[in-house]
């Protein structure tokens, strides 16, 4: 893995290696700009989706790297340490300042929800079944029906 001790950054897709060493021949695409700084990006239905501080998401095609729309903005500012989640067609960005954005899965940027908890979230929310699970600051939220 020669080329990862290069310390470059950014989001890249790798082409498998089989018993080969990694090496920069490998690499199908790759994105400096609208990359996360610490949380993790997410696949989902072919796409790479990627939320960084301040609120902006970006989305690839996971084969391809194509941008389907880059640094658009969530509405909900502050830092995003927890991962995006998905489930249902839509995809899920919690924010440092307590906000979960509600986001089509889907070629074109579209909010579909917004809603504000209140206190900071740091970890990343987790779906089981049908209920949303979000841990903030002070509390554990459960969202969906009963």
């Amino acid at each position: 893995m020669e080329f990862l001790d290069k310390a470059d950054y950014g989001i890249f897709a790798l082409k498998p290696s089989g018993s080969d060493a990694l090496t920069t021949n490998h690499v199908t695409w790759k994105h400096k700009k609208g990359v996360a700084s610490v949380s993790s990006p997410l696949f989902y239905r072919g796409r790479v989706y990627v939320a960084q501080d301040g609120g902006r998401v970006s989305c690839f095609n996971a084969k391809s790297g194509e941008k389907y729309f880059e640094q658009e903005r969530l509405g909900a500012e502050g830092e995003y340490y927890a991962s995006p989640i998905a489930a249902n067609g839509c995809v899920y960005f919690s924010s440092g300042k307590g906000a979960v954005t509600v986001v089509e899965a889907a070629d074109t940027f579209q909010v579909k929800a917004h809603n504000l908890l209140g206190e900071p979230i740091h970890a990343t929310p987790a779906i089981v079944e049908d209920k949303l699970y979000v841990r903030t600051a002070e509390r554990l939220w459960a969202f969906g029906s009963k």
